[in-house]
């Protein structure tokens, strides 16, 4: 899922996504009735949080992070702390 507005067009590597077998899609704003339902799932707990985030790191391991996105790391997100 990509959110968000871009200054400029993103370069993509169409080959990834293919061989990979993976979707995208794009959303381009919530509209505020979007709010409340999405506080209520937080709240209820029925949604799998926890395992949105798979680690979270500290910044000198940004460097190797982005290494193993590149090799293709196969995780959700990593935080990374940026005090202690």
């Amino acid at each position: 899922m990509i959110v968000g507005i871009f200054a400029e067009p993103a370069l993509m590597d169409l080959r990834r996504i293919l061989w990979r077998e993976i979707s995208v899609y794009g959303a381009r704003n919530y509209a505020p009735q979007d709010f409340e339902p999405a506080i209520q799932m937080v709240a209820s707990k029925t949604l799998p949080l926890d395992r949105l985030i798979s680690d979270i790191r500290s910044l000198d391991q940004l460097q190797s992070t982005f290494e193993e996105i590149q090799k293709g790391a196969n995780f959700m997100k990593v935080l990374f702390k940026c005090s202690d």
